[in-house]
């Protein structure tokens, strides 16, 4: 294109190069879009199985970039991850040394009334489902 010296035929070369560019960029967002209807459709066969469906989501959550993480220091926001666990290090010392500890009071323990007898711990753990949080 930059080749061409004639106006006309370099305005002709643009307009095709567009129309090619055009439908390259239409083909990409159509076999995305496939791809995520798919992905859709693979998460509402497994509804009824909690684990599945988080396995599904969580794959098509690990397609998606990741964003960096930025953490601000005393020179502003930074990104380099040498100063940044500098940063975060530092800050975690500061917030558990001695200066900042307070005093915890002693309380004394106490025994469970009535204590839980090993029958009713058993029938609790016999009536969790498996693969699902408490």
């Amino acid at each position: 294109m930059n080749s061409e010296k004639d106006p006309q035929k370099r305005e002709v070369i643009r307009k095709e190069r567009n129309t090619k560019m055009n439908k390259i960029h239409q083909t990409l967002e159509e076999i995305k879009h496939k791809k995520i209807v798919e992905q859709i459709e693979e998460i509402e066969k497994t509804a009824d199985d909690s684990y599945r469906m988080y396995k599904a989501v969580k794959t098509i959550a690990n397609n998606e970039k990741r964003k960096p993480l930025l953490v601000e220091g005393e020179n502003g926001l930074t990104s380099d991850e040498q100063e940044q666990t500098n940063i975060i290090a530092k800050y975690f010392q500061e917030m558990f040394s001695d200066q900042t500890i307070e005093e915890i009071r002693d309380i004394p323990p106490k025994e469970i009334i009535p204590p839980f007898s090993t029958k009713e711990v058993q029938d609790a753990i016999a009536s969790l489902k498996n693969n699902k949080s408490p």
